[in-house]
């Protein structure tokens, strides 16, 4: 079985799984040590261990000063204060481990006489200040404001902290107290101090851990494998019984791939992660001359006449729509006031809009007229957009002007066309009613000329019916819409009509009209007026005889997408044994027929007098333009 191992793996793992699986790794030495300890706890001779502790230690101070090289020498481009703060603390680091290497037994002696202890204080000083190093980082972010976090301060306390403890260790060792004795060795003190440390490791993989859930940034999990090393490391220094022994081997080798993780981590936020940003933003502006340049052609290529003008008023583009729309080249025009295109009568036009822009109004395809080269005006429909720099502050406009002279031209005609058909439907309604008014003036000559009531009122009626029909086409001849009727104004006068036609005395029967505010087309206006005339007429008839008086009410209401019109009356009501949809009178004939025409329905009331329900919906209207 091959298994393939990669950072793409790796990533594809979560946190905790990647963490768990390094110190199940880092603990294995151990477990192995314990098993085999008669094979592997060996103790190395005097001089292979300094030479193996002098090699581990000089990689370590490379690594502690590398740190700070990268941190500190790429702030000025980098400006992370997170890896500025570490780079400073690894230089101390570095430093104190210098020292102790130096301070080593066997090695010469370093100002003062190399012992075991004075080597001890300065590892244990070197490894608190690692621990409080990473605490204090997990709260530091690369944009951190604290003034404190700048090379003015971090250097020069970096600085005093490594003197303080070279003479404190060099000159005053015997404040301090001791690590290690001869014939028993490490002292408690020195065994609790690691695990001090080892708590404060703890305390700072916590807060990294913490530091990861909040940013997500996955450089904080090399930072967190570094804790987890450097807690193995100190605790393979609680368990060693020589200085020389396979667990202090260990204890030095988890510190090297500690720090080389530490490293890594500062090398990716100062010098990777700018790189990486900046191949990105270098793709950005790649694309985005790319669309410039893409845009720089499609404005160049457009039939329109797109212009930009700066706040004063100069043009300071002009694309070949431009050239083609006004006559200008680009040569004859940049530099030139944006009112060299407007007629004398429209210069203060152009500014006028950009005010209306600059109050956060918008121009679009406004038409107006313009100024060729040659001074031959032109209509063109504008759109006048800001221009913002990247401050947010206002800089050009931009204009797009079409020509629309020749749909100007075809709309005046389609509008003289239009105009012609409305004079012309106009005198056709005028005619029309004219007409009707003849077939009135017939009838009412031929009233005088029948015999019996009965022809005369089937005359009337007849009458009636065709003032109904002449009464629609004078309101369209009247009307503005000669698409729809003025319901309301209709039925006024189409019930006063009827009224005097039947010579109703003053005060004996009143009538009421409620009709809402209704538009309706010809389509249904026509039979409608007929039903109420109808009706009306019918309650005029029958419903107050012998000079019986009453009120007869036509109500007119809309309810969502139908229409319920009621006409009633108090009079002495509908006969019972009348079926009003089989009956054999012209008038109630003409109405069930007019109702299926607009496809309606009726209901018959005798509660009260008589009163006609009907509901119904308006006709679709047939174009006739």
């Amino acid at each position: 079985m091959v298994i393939v191992f990669n950072l793409k793996n790796v990533k594809e793992l979560s946190p905790s799984t990647i963490l768990i699986t390094l110190v199940i790794l880092s603990a294995l030495p151990f477990i192995i040590i314990a098993l085999m300890s008669s094979l592997l706890h060996q103790t190395m001779d005097t001089d292979s261990y300094l030479l193996f502790h002098n090699i581990v230690e000089v990689f370590s101070i490379v690594v502690s000063f590398s740190i700070f090289g990268v941190g500190y020498y790429t702030y000025e481009q980098s400006k992370n204060r997170y890896a500025l703060f570490l780079s400073c603390a690894f230089l101390v680091i570095g430093f104190i481990d210098l020292i102790h290497m130096l301070s080593y037994p066997n090695m010469p002696n370093f100002i003062t006489y190399n012992d075991p202890n004075k080597s001890i204080l300065f590892w244990i000083a070197a490894r608190l200040i690692s621990a409080l190093t990473l605490i204090i980082s997990a709260f530091i972010y690369a944009d951190n404001e604290n003034r404190w976090l700048s090379k003015k301060y971090l250097l020069p306390a970096a600085t005093i902290i490594s003197a303080l403890i070279f003479i404190v260790v060099i000159y005053f060792p015997f404040y301090l107290p001791p690590m290690i004795s001869v014939g028993s060795g490490l002292t408690p003190f020195k065994i609790y101090s690691e695990y001090v440390i080892i708590g404060f490791f703890v305390i700072a993989f916590l807060l990294y851990w913490k530091r990861l859930k909040k940013t997500k940034n996955d450089n904080n999990m090399l930072i967190l494998a570094a804790l987890i090393l450097c807690i193995f490391s100190e605790f393979s220094f609680t368990l060693y019984l020589s200085a020389f022994d396979t667990y202090s081997i260990l204890g030095h080798v988890y510190k090297i791939i500690a720090f080389l993780l530490i490293y890594w981590g500062v090398f990716i936020v100062t010098i990777l992660e700018p790189y990486q940003k900046l191949e990105v933003e270098i793709k950005e502006r790649e694309n985005a001359e790319k669309n410039i340049e893409m845009l720089a052609n499609v404005v160049e290529s457009s039939d329109d006449a797109i212009l930009t003008k700066s706040i004063d008023g100069t043009i300071t583009s002009w694309n070949k729509g431009a050239e083609q729309t006004y006559g200008y080249s680009a040569a004859e025009i940049l530099g030139k006031n944006i009112s060299i295109l407007a007629p004398l009568e429209l210069k203060k036009e152009t500014s006028e809009l950009i005010e209306k822009i600059k109050r956060g109004e918008k121009i679009q395809h406004y038409r107006t007229l313009r100024l060729k080269k040659d001074k031959t005006p032109i209509n063109v429909s504008i759109t006048i957009s800001p221009v913002f720099d990247s401050y947010g502050e206002l800089v050009n406009f931009s204009i797009i002007s079409r020509d629309i002279t020749q749909q100007k031209e075809a709309e005046n005609k389609i509008k003289r066309a239009l105009n012609e058909k409305e004079l012309l439907l106009r005198e056709i309604h005028h005619r029309v009613k004219n007409n009707m008014q003849i077939v009135l003036s017939l009838l009412n000559l031929q009233t005088q000329y029948v015999e019996t009531d009965e022809a005369a009122e089937i005359l009337q009626e007849a009458q009636n019916r065709v003032k109904a029909m002449a009464t629609i086409h004078e309101k369209l001849y009247q009307s503005a819409d000669l698409s729809t009727i003025d319901f309301p104004d209709y039925i006024h006068s189409l019930i006063s009509g009827i009224f005097f036609s039947h010579e109703i005395k003053e005060g004996q029967v009143e009538s009421i009209i409620e009709i809402e505010q209704i538009k309706l087309n010809i389509e249904t206006a026509v039979p409608c007026g007929l039903i109420i005339s109808e009706l009306v007429s019918n309650s005029l008839k029958h419903a107050f005889p012998f000079g019986k008086t009453g009120i007869i009410r036509v109500e007119l209401k809309s309810q969502d997408n139908l229409f319920k019109l009621t006409v009633s009356d108090n009079g002495i009501g509908f006969p019972e044994g009348l079926d009003f949809e089989n009956a054999n009178s012209l008038g109630l004939q003409l109405v069930n027929n007019l109702i299926r025409q607009i496809d309606g329905d009726i209901k018959l009331d005798r509660s009260e007098g008589t009163k006609f329900i009907i509901t119904f919906k308006e006709l679709k209207y047939n174009e006739r333009m």
